[in-house]
């Protein structure tokens, strides 16, 4: 709730109470994800960054414990990645946020986790629309737009599409394409 209302100090303090507390890894695992995702949203990306590592770190840690991990935690592992990703995208980092979004990628291709493919490609496309690459922009969205279309029977890639085709079309606008 109060991520909500913009009050990340109280978000973040909450976090931290539930980290002081005794707690389960996956427990831990999931608070330093979003306190990492807190701490991005108030521009504080080293911290951000800690969090996230520190996530993957125990989310390494528990699929070394178990004797095969689950598609849940490769696919907790790409989320994280992706989330990577974005901070090296907003800090103009490019080739380690495509590191991250290419891991991100394939973690979510070997999951079969089609809404982090989406996800994955379409950052990539991000990251070459921000680079002013664009023809490898527009490419990767609409590969991510013919993988929701295959996905035609589920509103939550309609979302996507609807995501995307606003993309494409402000990217168009922006560059002054009416063709």
């Amino acid at each position: 709730a109060y991520g909500e209302l913009n009050m990340f100090a109280r978000k973040i303090d909450c976090y931290q109470e539930v980290l002081s507390l005794k707690t389960t890894p996956q427990r831990k695992l999931g608070v330093f994800s979003n306190m990492g995702s807190a701490y991005a949203n108030i521009g504080d990306y080293s911290i951000a960054m800690n969090c996230y590592d520190s996530a993957l770190h125990m989310l390494d840690e528990c699929m070394k414990s178990e004797k095969k991990p689950t598609s849940i935690d490769t696919q907790s592992k790409a989320v994280l990645n992706l989330a990577i990703g974005d901070i090296y995208l907003t800090i103009h980092d490019y080739e380690k946020a495509f590191q991250n979004y290419q891991n991100g990628l394939e973690l979510s291709e070997h999951t079969k986790r089609i809404d982090g493919t989406i996800n994955a490609i379409t950052a990539i496309g991000k990251t070459y629309q921000a680079m002013g690459r664009f023809e490898l922009a527009i490419n990767y969205y609409k590969k991510a737009l013919e993988i929701c279309k295959k996905e035609e029977n589920g509103n939550n890639f309609n979302i996507y599409k609807q995501i995307l085709y606003d993309r494409l079309g402000r990217f168009f606008f922006d560059k002054g394409q009416t063709d």
